[in-house]
């Protein structure tokens, strides 16, 4: 199957280095292969971006899988991943938690925000934030299904000596007095 030419365009211009931000414009959603074809470009020796954006691509939990998948790689340089609105849920999120903990993984910025992440999916990231290899200095759990046992992990997470958040937001979650009390 041959590349949209929306999608060619996005990949020529970040191999090429003429671009540094991969954001897809809102009328593409990209199918699971322009979704690998994307991921392999971001592990492309030449690709210079450090910034990508899927807003509402409805990636679900298997372009969120393919994502971690890419962050792993020795070539990849993203700093910042933006998957708000993609329904990844707690697979995806526990398969971007995994990439967070490889040393390869270089984010430091992640938004992961309305995407029905419930308390399984907050504890891996919570474990991974406490990770020496974690970088995350940002993140952003908006509008998601955490209760009271991820905001609990969560918290216990931002004690540990190795994790290094600057800015966390939970807002819009289904934490109860219990969790807050732990944040």
């Amino acid at each position: 199957m041959q590349l949209r030419e929306e999608v060619q365009n996005i990949i020529d211009g970040a191999i090429s280095g003429r671009e540094t931000k991969l954001t897809l414009p809102n009328i593409l959603f990209p199918n699971a292969e322009e979704v690998n074809a994307l991921a392999k470009t971001i592990n492309n020796p030449n690709c210079k971006l450090f910034s990508v954006d899927f807003f509402a691509k409805q990636i679900g939990n298997k372009g969120a899988e393919t994502i971690a998948l890419a962050l792993q790689a020795p070539n990849c340089g993203l700093k910042s991943v933006k998957l708000s609105f993609n329904e990844i849920g707690d697979e995806g999120a526990k398969a971007i938690a995994l990439a967070l903990k490889n040393p390869n993984c270089q984010i430091d910025f992640l938004i992961l925000s309305w995407n029905n992440i419930s308390n399984k999916g907050a504890v891996a990231i919570a474990d991974a934030l406490k990770h020496p290899n974690c970088k995350i200095e940002h993140i952003d759990l908006d509008n998601n299904k955490i209760g009271n046992e991820g905001a609990i992990a969560i918290a216990e997470a931002l004690k540990h000596p190795n994790c290094k958040i600057k800015y966390i937001s939970l807002q819009n979650n289904k934490i109860e007095a219990n969790g807050v009390r732990a944040l």
